[in-house]
């Protein structure tokens, strides 16, 4: 929406994982012809498939509650000093 993950898309579609498309030039029947292309050439599909893998990160989740589990101290101090 408005943009804001333009430069993620140009990250992907650098390295072979995606392609972006302008949001604001961007209409359905483009789009529709676009995904009709895709659809067609599995190979493609399949290269942007691995590519995109790159990006993942596995254990995400877990690292996300492991930080999330090492802030909570700091932001139960930050309450009770505002609360004093």
């Amino acid at each position: 929406m408005d943009d804001h993950q333009a430069a993620n898309a140009r990250a992907f579609a650098a390295a072979g994982a995606g392609w972006a498309m302008p949001q604001s030039s961007l209409t359905a029947p483009q789009l529709a012809e676009r995904l009709s292309e895709l659809v067609r050439d599995s190979a493609t599909l399949s290269h942007a498939a691995a590519q995109a893998r790159g990006f993942g990160c596995d254990d995400a989740a877990e690292r996300l509650a492991l930080l999330a589990v090492a802030l909570a101290p700091l932001v139960d101090g930050a309450k009770k000093r505002r609360a004093a």
